[in-house]
Parts: structure tokens; C-alpha cells; sequence
């Protein structure tokens, strides 16, 4: 006899998971459910300024459990297959971890962030492992004006790197002018060696206000 579709004490753990988080979240992000399938993701964040979007996204992965969290080493395994995925995202990929019958205990943590700093360092081989146990810092509670901060400092951070990408942009481009100018410098007028020099100077300049103005967003 052909079954109906089941709707597990996992998935309702899990929808209730969801429902926590949106609640923890300020109201300074918008909080967007899927219509497709899962492939690991449950909901994207976008942080608002002054009413204003942002373009600045979180990625959500959301795990619950009925159970208490140890809160002295709050951690969780994962499918090795999730934190792969999560490596190939720009925007910054969240994983987080609710107790549903403990509000106080929902713990985020940057996989990206995690995998490059953590993951590779103490078990190079984790690639080949079907799980991985991940380990959330202790301050990383949803709900706190820390984890108000720190969450849009992650949400930032890719646009932090690009104004890295313009200033390392601009530098190439002086690199090319340059040479043309000094190869024959003794056969140029001051004003000649002026206009070619200054528009990749100018290029420079602009790549370090865009680090210096991401920057100072960013820790601010």
C-alpha cells in the first residue's frame, strides 16, 4: 500500500528552527523562505538601512533540535556535501543552530569563514569525510546587539573584497602605463608624461577611497 507523504519530527523541528530565527533576526533584515526545493538553503537574509536595501545578503542554512544546546562547546555535525556547497557562494553562507525549546540558545556560524581559517588548518583531509563536526564560538547568539553587529559586518564583507579587487585593478593599470611612459621619458613634454600618468593615478586614488570608505563601514 502506497503511503502519504510524512512530515517527520525532524521537519517539524526544523520549520520551527525557521520560525525562531526570523524572530531573532532585527528588523533591519528582511527574511526570504524558498519556493524551490532544498538544496541546503532555508532562507535568505537581505540587511535594509534607513529603509533603504542594502544589497547586502545572508545565506541560511537552519538546523533545530528539541534538545539543549551544550552551551560550553555548542557544535553540530555536518554533511560534508553542505559545507562544499557553502565554499562556492560569495555571499557569506550561515549555518545556525536552534534549540526550539531554548530561544537563548541559537547559535550562527560563517562556513566560508570557518572552512578557511579552522577547517583546513586542523583536518586538512576533511573532504573526503561524508560529515564534519563544526564548532560555533560561544559569543555567536542570534538575538544580541553583538550578533547585530557582527552579521552585518559579515553581510559587507563581499563588498569589502571587491574595493580590494579596484585597488589591485588600479594598481595593474598603473603598472602598464607606467613602463610606456619611462621607456622613452627623455622624448616627452612634462604635459604628455602628465596625461598619461595622472588617469592611472586618478584609477589608484579611487580604489583606495572605495577600501578606505568599505573599511571604515565595515568595522564601524
Amino acid at each position: 500500500m502506497v503511503q502519504a507523504p510524512r512530515r517527520t519530527q525532524a521537519h517539524m523541528t526544523d520549520s520551527k528552527a525557521c520560525l525562531l530565527v526570523a524572530q531573532l533576526f532585527s528588523e533591519n533584515w528582511v527574511l526570504r523562505d524558498l519556493t524551490e526545493r532544498d538544496y541546503g538553503i532555508d532562507r535568505i537574509a537581505e540587511r535594509f538601512h534607513d529603509e533603504c536595501g542594502t544589497s547586502e545578503m545572508l545565506i541560511l542554512q537552519i538546523k533545530g533540535t528539541k534538545s539543549n544546546i551544550d552551551k560550553n562547546n555548542p557544535r553540530f555535525s555536518l554533511e560534508t556535501k553542505t559545507l562544499i556547497y557553502a565554499e562556492m557562494f560569495s555571499v557569506p553562507f550561515l549555518l545556525v543552530y536552534c534549540s526550539v525549546n531554548e530561544p537563548s540558545q541559537c547559535y550562527y556560524l560563517w562556513l566560508q569563514e570557518y572552512i578557511r581559517v579552522r577547517l583546513n588548518y586542523e583536518n586538512p583531509k576533511w573532504r573526503t569525510q561524508g560529515t564534519n563536526t563544526v564548532y560555533f564560538p560561544k559569543e555567536n547568539l542570534l538575538g544580541t546587539p553583538r550578533a547585530e553587529n557582527h552579521l552585518t559586518y559579515i553581510a559587507k564583507f563581499p563588498k569589502y573584497q571587491q574595493s580590494w579587487v579596484s585597488y589591485y585593478l588600479s594598481l595593474n593599470d598603473l603598472c602598464y602605463d607606467m613602463p610606456c611612459v619611462l621607456e622613452d621619458v627623455d622624448l616627452w613634454a612634462k604635459e604628455d608624461i602628465d596625461a598619461l600618468v595622472e588617469p592611472a593615478i586618478k584609477k589608484l586614488e579611487t580604489g583606495k577611497n572605495k577600501v578606505w570608505e568599505h573599511s571604515k563601514s565595515i568595522y564601524t
